[in-house]
């Protein structure tokens, strides 16, 4: 007896609100989910009647919690990508003839020539391709010239001398 009170209560529920979205002109979709831009929806989740004043601090609460996920999605998505932006603008400023490059692509290689939108690498002796400056993703050469930090360890390829695409060839060679 008690489930068919609560059920006809239900059912009473939604009937109203189905009179109150027809005399407004919105619809709802089947099954029982409401279109979020009907009134009916909004009043159910806390939002003040037409006719009745707002609670004080009702409309802050959204912009608040707007305002915040702005906050997050700047620092954590906006931010780093925009520092990622500008340091590869500058290692494609500070590139010269001889630097040990990678492409985006996964090519290791020397840089033979440079024009404003191209680079020529030398991919092996006497084998050169021509690559968009763009896609020019590290210059090996800068990071075997810094060496390892204080709290980075050595790498296999770091620390010594000669480049890692001599490094590279001897090990092919042998």
């Amino acid at each position: 007896m008690k489930k068919s009170l609560k059920l006809n209560r239900v059912y009473q529920e939604e009937s109203e609100i189905m009179k109150i979205c027809q005399k407004i002109g919105t619809r709802l979709i089947t099954g029982g989910i409401m279109v979020l831009s009907c009134p009916a929806f909004l009043l159910a989740m806390g939002a003040p009647a037409s006719g009745g004043q707002a609670k004080a601090g009702a409309d802050w609460g959204g912009l608040v919690m707007l305002a915040a996920i702005f906050a997050i999605f700047y620092f954590l998505l906006i931010r780093p990508q925009q520092k990622r932006t500008k340091e590869h603008q500058e290692l494609l400023k500070s590139l010269k003839r001889g630097d040990d490059v990678i492409t985006t692509g996964g090519i290791f290689g020397r840089i033979a020539e440079i024009d404003e939108g191209t680079v020529m690498l030398e991919v092996a002796e006497k084998v050169k391709i021509k690559v968009a400056r763009d896609q020019i993703a590290a210059n090996r050469s800068m990071d075997v010239k810094a060496g390892p930090g204080k709290d980075e360890k050595k790498g296999p390829n770091q620390g010594s001398s000669g480049s890692f695409l001599d490094k590279l060839r001897g090990k092919m060679g042998s």
